[in-house]
């Protein structure tokens, strides 16, 4: 068995939603008095940005998950997660030493504390921090990922993803009762879209017809839409802290992703979307990594160079990013070149193997590749 189309498009043009989402909606400018300012288009009074891409994050988890499945249940557990982890984490060691050099740089160059954070950053850095919350989230999900594989089967099904929206409502009652939200609900939350990820993996999905999923965006974009007018929830969506709004953008991005599986499917061999699978889905982690701290030193360049950046959107904003997303794009590049060594570097127990046996080779490609570093589950290589 190949590659599943539908899993390579999504997650291919989630991360290609995530650059377009960071490039246009980051806001960085200065106050009136002169400090730098970092927020989101979103929560400058449009919320509507957000509302069109309910399945974005959903198109990283699933897939994610659905190709783990397989190589958890097969594959010794130690090592599957050793190997996993490994390949998540690597790559993270020199966008550390990106994130220094830009703090350092940009403070050097008088941008200061960020006005909008309390972290003692500068706004530059804060930018490509922001994102790693990903990380937070993937790597215990990745560690407990063998386990909760194996108990993936009767009643189990059903109570795994209970005890998750369990877990919320509690979460939302301690925060709308004027305390905090329970930290470990940023994490479980996302655990429905990764059980989601193995109900398609072992076919469960397959029994449920086009019609159902389009009824369940309907009814639950129905009911995302009735939290926000009865409130507190916020109007966009990806706020914090995690509530059930975050369940119900999982459910509806699911089912949105789900309903147009075989459209989505039938354009995988298309040229610009072949050209995309290759280009940004097998090379999803370092894209994910990069893409915030390349836009990060061009946008930040032009505000220490006195550029009056734009804070709302206008014929400013429109004619600043036409100039700023471009050289950031090239930038990305460049630094995708920079890092590939490292993300091609093996795990050790691999390299340590003379040759994988026949009992450690995947058996389907497309359930051994790695959704996040886009490579295959074997020693060494990138496809």
């Amino acid at each position: 068995m190949g590659r599943d189309p539908f899993l390579d498009v999504i997650r291919a043009f989630a991360m290609v939603a995530v650059v377009a989402n960071h490039f246009l909606y980051t806001l960085l400018f200065r106050n009136p008095t002169g400090q730098f300012e970092l927020i989101m288009l979103q929560e400058s009074g449009h919320p509507w940005v957000t509302w069109p891409f309910v399945w974005e994050l959903q198109a990283f988890f699933l897939p994610a998950a659905a190709l783990s499945f397989g190589p958890a249940l097969r594959t010794d557990g130690r090592r599957f997660v050793g190997r996993r982890l490994w390949r998540l984490l690597v790559p993270v060691v020199p966008l550390v030493v990106g994130l220094v050099v830009l703090e350092a740089s940009t403070r050097a160059a008088g941008m200061g504390d960020c006005a909008t954070w309390t972290t003692g950053l500068t706004c530059a850095t804060a930018m490509p921090i922001a994102p790693l919350w990903f990380l937070v989230v993937l790597v215990p999900l990745t560690a407990l990922t063998p386990w909760l594989a194996r108990h993936w089967h009767g009643r189990w099904r059903i109570g795994l993803p209970l005890a998750v929206v369990a877990v919320t409502v509690v979460s939302d009652a301690l925060w709308i009762g004027g305390g905090a939200a329970l930290p470990l609900n940023e994490i479980t939350v996302w655990a429905l879209v990764w059980f989601a990820g193995f109900a398609y993996a072992d076919g469960t999905f397959d029994r449920l017809g086009t019609g159902t999923w389009w009824a369940v965006v309907a009814g639950g974009a129905a009911v995302m839409v009735a939290l926000v007018v009865a409130g507190p929830y916020p109007p966009w969506l990806g706020a914090s802290p995690r509530s059930m709004m975050t369940v119900l953008e999982c459910v509806v991005g699911v089912s949105l992703l789900m309903a147009l599986r075989s459209p989505i499917a039938a354009v995988r061999e298309r040229r610009a979307v072949d050209w995309t699978v290759r280009n940004v889905g097998d090379r999803i982690m370092g894209v994910f990594l990069w893409h915030y701290l390349a836009f990060a030193v061009v946008i930040s360049a032009a505000g220490l160079a006195g550029v009056d950046l734009a804070e709302h959107l206008g014929w400013s904003y429109v004619a600043q990013r036409a100039v700023i997303i471009p050289l950031a794009l090239v930038l990305l590049v460049g630094l995708l070149r920079v890092v590939a060594p490292v993300d091609r570097i093996p795990y050790p127990a691999d390299r340590r193997r003379a040759r994988p046996t026949d009992a450690d080779r995947p058996r389907d490609t497309a359930a051994a590749t790695d959704t996040v570093t886009g490579q295959r589950d074997g020693p060494g290589g990138r496809r």
